[in-house]
C-alpha cells in the first residue's frame, strides 16, 4: 500500500469513528480512544505565509489518534499524529507523543518518553482544535512555524498538585531532554534564510556563496511551569520557562568569477575562476524564554493574556574554506570572523471569546510580535534598504466557531496584519507588504 493510500485509509477510519461514535471516546478493554481529523483553507493577499497561500491552498490539514491506558497511580498512552501545511508534514504519520506516568501522591508525579512540553498556557493542547475557538493561536506565542520546535520534547518530567488551601492551588511541571526538528521545518527553512544573509554579507568583495544542507540537532532542553488556580473562581495565573542549546551546521560555498585582464587595474592579468567549500557550525542557545500568562474563565465567556519574551545567543565557527589559489593582487586571504551575537525577541497578546448559543461562539485578538526588543521601529532593516515592517508582526483576529453537532466543529477567520515579521523571504522572492490579510476556514471532526 502507497504512503498515500495508507493516509487516506488512516483519515477514513477517524472519520468514520467520528461519525458513528456517539461519545467522546471509545472504550477498548480499559483502553481509551481518541482521535480528529481535520481539513482547513488559506488564502493571503499579497504574500506567502507558511505555504503558498497567496494563491489559496488547501494543503492545511491534520489528523491524529490517540490511546491512554490508566491503571490507578500509572497511565501509559501515545498519539499519532499527521499534518499537511504547504511544504511542511506531507501527511506523514509520526508518533506525536508517548509516554508513561506514575503519580505517587497528587504533589509529585514522575513521566518518562515523548511528552509534550509546557511552554505558555495552550501549547499542550494546540493539536486538538475543540479546545479553542481561533483556527490559529496568536502567533507571538505559539508560532506556527516552530510547533515542531515546541511542540515535544524526548526526555523526563515532574509533576504535581499542591493545594494552597485558601489560596488555591499550584500545579507544577518540569523537564529535562532534547528535541526534534522536522527536515522541511518552516523554522529550519528561516533559520537558512537568516544564517545565508548573515555570512554572505560579511563575504569581501567579488566573492560569491550560499549555505545549503543545513540541520538543526537539539543537545539539550529543560524547562517547565507553574500556574497559580488562583482563590478567584475561573481565574488562573502562569509562568513558564524554557532553556536550551542547539549546533547548527551546514556546507558554506564559496567562488569568485573569472575575471578578464585589466578589469580591476591596468596589466592584471586574467583569472580563471575560484571555488571552494566548507563547513558552517553555529552554537546556538536558548539563554532563556519565558512565557507569563493569565487566563479567566466565567460561564460563556473567556479571557486570556500572555507576554514572551525569548533571548538567544549564537557562535558560529566556519572551516574547510580554501582561498590559496586566489591571487595575491585581489587581497582575500580568508574570511573576516563571524562575532558572537545576541538577541532577544518579544511578543503579546489578549484574547476573548464569548458562546453566545450552543452552536456558536464569537472570538477576538489582538497579538503583537517584535524580532528584536531592542529595535522595534525596525531600523536595523531601514539600514540594509529593507522596509522597516520586516522588524513586527501586529494582527487583529476576529473569528467564528460553529457547532453544528456534537464532535463537528466549523471556524472562520480573518487576520488583518500589519508587518512580516513571522515570514520568510525564501517564499516570498518579490518582497514582503507592510499590511496584509489572511483569510482561514478549518472545520474538525473528533472522537
Amino acid at each position: 500500500m502507497r504512503r498515500g493510500e495508507r493516509i487516506a485509509l488512516f483519515a477514513a477510519i477517524l472519520l468514520v469513528f467520528c461519525l458513528c461514535s456517539s461519545v467522546y471516546a471509545v472504550d477498548l478493554r480499559g483502553v481509551d480512544i481518541h482521535g480528529f481529523v481535520s481539513q482547513g483553507y488559506l488564502k493571503t493577499d499579497d504574500v506567502n505565509y507558511l505555504a503558498d497561500t497567496e494563491k489559496g491552498t488547501y494543503q492545511f490539514n491534520e489528523a491524529g489518534i490517540n490511546f491512554n491506558y490508566t491503571h490507578d497511580k500509572l497511565r501509559v498512552g501515545a498519539q499519532l499524529f499527521s499534518r499537511d501545511l504547504g511544504d511542511l508534514g506531507n501527511n506523514d504519520v509520526k508518533l506525536d507523543w508517548a509516554m508513561g506516568e506514575y503519580r505517587m501522591f497528587d504533589e509529585l508525579g514522575v513521566r518518562a518518553g515523548r511528552i509534550k512540553m509546557p511552554f505558555g498556557l495552550y501549547n499542550q493542547g494546540r493539536d486538538i482544535d475543540l479546545l479553542r475557538t481561533p483556527v490559529f493561536l496568536p502567533q507571538a506565542v505559539y508560532e506556527e512555524g516552530a510547533r515542531d520546535l515546541l511542540s515535544g520534547v524526548n526526555g523526563f518530567g515532574l509533576f504535581g498538585n499542591i493545594d494552597a488551601r485558601v489560596m488555591g492551588d499550584l500545579e507544577y511541571e518540569a523537564f529535562l531532554g532534547a528535541t526534534e526538528m522536522e527536515e522541511d521545518s518552516i523554522f529550519l527553512q528561516g533559520t537558512v534564510e537568516m544564517f545565508e544573509k548573515g555570512l554572505i554579507a560579511g563575504l569581501p568583495a567579488g566573492v560569491m556563496g550560499g549555505i545549503s544542507d543545513v540541520s538543526i540537532d537539539n543537545k539539550i532542553v529543560a524547562g517547565g511551569a507553574l500556574r497559580w488556580g488562583t482563590p478567584l473562581p475561573g481565574l488562573r495565573l502562569g509562568a513558564s520557562f524554557l532553556w536550551g542549546e542547539n549546533d547548527v551546521e551546514g556546507a558554506m560555498s564559496v567562488g569568485v568569477p573569472p575575471i578578464p585582464a585589466n578589469t580591476v587595474f591596468p596589466g592584471q592579468p586574467a583569472f580563471a575562476g575560484m571555488e571552494t567549500q566548507g563547513v558552517v557550525d553555529v552554537e546556538s542557545s536558548i539563554d532563556d524564554g519565558w512565557v507569563y500568562s493569565a487566563e479567566f474563565v466565567h460561564e460563556n465567556l473567556t479571557l486570556a493574556a500572555e507576554y514572551t519574551t525569548l533571548r538567544l545567543s549564537q557562535k558560529t565557527k566556519i572551516t574547510g574554506l580554501d582561498f590559496s589559489t586566489l591571487p595575491a593582487w585581489m587581497g582575500v586571504t580568508g574570511l573576516p570572523p563571524v562575532p558572537d551575537q545576541t538577541g532577544q525577541s518579544q511578543g503579546w497578546y489578549i484574547m476573548g471569546s464569548y458562546q453566545f448559543f450552543e452552536w456558536m461562539t464569537l472570538g477576538l485578538y489582538y497579538n503583537a510580535y517584535y524580532s528584536s526588543a531592542g529595535d522595534k521601529d525596525g531600523q536595523r532593516y531601514i539600514d540594509q534598504g529593507l522596509p522597516a515592517s520586516y522588524a513586527w508582526q501586529k494582527e487583529w483576529v476576529p473569528s467564528l466557531r460553529f457547532d453544528p453537532v456534537k464532535n463537528w466543529v466549523i471556524k472562520l477567520e480573518t487576520r488583518f496584519i500589519d508587518g512580516s515579521a513571522r515570514c520568510y523571504n525564501y517564499n516570498n522572492t518579490n518582497g514582503r507588504p507592510d499590511d496584509w490579510v489572511l483569510y482561514a476556514i478549518k472545520t474538525s471532526f473528533s472522537f
